[in-house]
């Protein structure tokens, strides 16, 4: 049996904090459907198991906003009603 390493322990603990983390809860405000929806796809893949709401305008975000607790929002801020 080797001795472990610097680098073992570092990729152990690397590996173990992917482990416990909790995917992130977030809300895209994007009022052009087309690249909201592009948009959700990418962040859909890039944070794996992720909740991802979407809204068309403000007044959607927000009250999504006040149903749930968001890690991030991630908002248009040229929207018609109540941009970001």
């Amino acid at each position: 049996a080797r001795t472990p390493t610097a680098e073992d322990f570092r990729t152990e603990l690397a590996a173990a904090r992917r482990a416990e983390a909790v995917p992130p809860s977030l809300l895209l405000v994007e009022d052009d459907e087309d690249f909201s929806t592009l948009l959700a796809g990418f962040l859909r893949r890039t944070f794996p198991g992720a909740h991802v709401d979407t809204a068309s305008d403000g007044r959607l975000a927000l009250e999504a906003f006040n149903q749930r607790t968001y890690d991030a929002v991630l908002c248009d801020l040229g929207m018609p009603d109540v941009d970001g």
